[in-house]
Order: structure tokens, then sequence, then C-alpha cells
């Protein structure tokens, strides 16, 4: 199995390549259920980011990590979940 130093050179190398920094337009369609799945594993990650173990601070900068965060709003919204997301989180918060 590779060592956290070696899954944060991989991804790293990845993201460093050409053309990566690029905006890309995305068209598709996704089930709210899957919106909601998302954003759930996005913000679990995002939480994960500051514990011991995680790649996730090598893998992405802040920047990103924003830019990321604010697609999943933008989701979220036009799929009319905001306040589902909010009573999620509410829910979840009390945990």
């Amino acid at each position: 199995m590779l060592s956290s130093k070696e899954i944060s050179l991989v991804f790293e190398t990845l993201l460093s390549g050409p053309g990566m920094s690029e905006p890309v337009k995305a068209n598709g369609s996704i089930s709210r259920k899957n919106i909601l799945l998302l954003a759930n594993l996005v913000d679990l990650g995002s939480k994960a980011a500051g514990k011991e173990g995680s790649h996730i601070p090598g893998l992405a900068d802040d920047q990103s990590l924003r830019e990321v965060n604010q697609f999943i709003g933008s989701l979220i919204e036009k799929a009319g979940l905001t306040a589902t997301c909010e009573k999620i989180n509410a829910i979840l918060s009390k945990q």
C-alpha cells in the first residue's frame, strides 16, 4: 500500500499537468438524491482534511476547495435543495 506521502505526490503530479487549471463546462443531469449524496461526501472530505491520515490537505489548496464548495452550493441551489441541506446539516451537527 502507498504511504500518504506517495499518494500526495501522485495527486500533485496529476493536478499539475497541462490544462488541469482550465475551466471545463460540464452539461449533464444528476438526480436530487445524488446531489445530496455528493454534497455530503464533499462535506465529509472537507471535515476529514484536518485529521491525521487524510490525504486531502496535500491534494488541493484552499482556493480549489472553495471552488468545489461553490460548485456544490450552486448544484444544491439549482435543485431547490437549500432548505433540505440546511435541515440535514442541523440534524448531523447534533450528533
